[in-house]
């Protein structure tokens, strides 16, 4: 079926998260999508990308430029033929972005518990490209899940350490900027999400 289907049928449930953050979030905000589209039509990111249902969205949706999906397993072919779509075959631990343009758009959907998630972007993510000022950073923050009291002992944990983190890697990304890049941040519970995700919006400008 994934031959015969054109390359705008979303390919994975996951597909509507990221659809979600677009037309809610990021969309209303016209001068922030300028802005992200700013060098030749912008550039998005997708860690963690099979089967390529956030690629879409980065191309379709978002219409940006060019996109680079990184997942050392492979793209359904409805990704993987989008003309401006490049597929690095890799871990975050190997990936190679020395190439590619800089980032406007970073998503990640990645199935690591969100403190890890964001632990692995501060040591092999940040340093590895160059990234557009403003960039925007959508990521599903998984939680542990045992019962619905441990999902709010998490959210809560979260809450206490993500400014943190997120000026860590803003620190990390845009060392020349000496501190001064501005974070603003929100954490949502999309419809598509499960009852053990959130998603972080994050902004750096």
């Amino acid at each position: 079926d994934d031959v015969l289907l054109p390359s705008t049928v979303p390919l994975s449930r996951a597909y509507y998260k990221l659809e979600q953050v677009w037309n809610d979030i990021l969309y209303p905000e016209t001068n922030l999508v300028a802005r992200l589209k700013k060098d030749n039509g912008g550039a998005g990111l997708d860690l963690g990308a099979s089967p390529g249902g956030w690629t879409q969205v980065l191309v379709h949706q978002m219409g940006l430029a060019a996109v680079v999906a990184v997942d050392p397993g492979q793209l359904g072919r409805r990704a993987v033929s989008i003309p401006n779509v490049r597929h690095e075959q890799a871990s975050l631990e190997n990936m190679n972005l020395s190439s590619s343009p800089a980032f406007s758009v970073v998503v990640c959907d990645a199935s690591l518990v969100w403190i890890d998630l964001l632990n692995q972007f501060k040591t092999h993510v940040m340093t590895k490209a160059t990234w557009s000022l403003p960039s925007v950073w959508v990521i599903t923050m998984k939680l542990p899940f045992k019962t619905l009291n441990s999902i709010q002992r998490n959210l809560n944990r979260l809450e206490c350490l993500l400014p943190n983190q997120l000026q860590e890697m803003a620190q990390l990304a845009y060392p020349q900027q000496k501190g001064a890049v501005q974070v603003r941040f929100q954490v949502v519970h999309l419809m598509a999400n499960s009852d053990s995700e959130r998603t972080l919006i994050a902004i750096f400008e």
